[in-house]
């Protein structure tokens, strides 16, 4: 029941008058229009050196993914070039195998 009292209660600001004046845009137009300019400028500035940084960014990261590729197509050329000796080996040695066996 308290509680219902309180909520009941609260203070609520009293509406703004809408018939208040409204400043001139033309004032302060001049001032603001500087700045905003410089702002966009700088905004410009900021996103251009942001582009620039994404870019090689990008250019490093591909540079780095074609190394890393050279460098595993070489391990698996090595490694081919490995089983392929094995798989040689396996087969003079079947043979060698079969032409004993053929012998004795």
């Amino acid at each position: 029941m308290m509680k219902m009292m309180t909520q009941s209660h609260h203070h609520h600001p009293p509406p703004q008058d809408c018939s208040s004046p409204v400043p001139s845009a033309s004032v302060s137009s001049r001032p603001a229009r500087r700045g905003k300019k410089r702002e966009h400028e700088e905004l410009l500035d900021y996103m251009e050196k942001a582009d620039d940084k994404f870019l090689q960014l990008n250019k490093d990261m591909v540079a780095k993914m074609e190394a890393d590729t050279s460098a595993l197509l070489g391990l698996m050329g090595r490694m081919v070039a490995v089983m392929e000796a094995q798989a040689n080996k396996c087969v003079v040695q079947v043979r060698v195998f079969q032409c004993r066996r053929r012998a004795s």
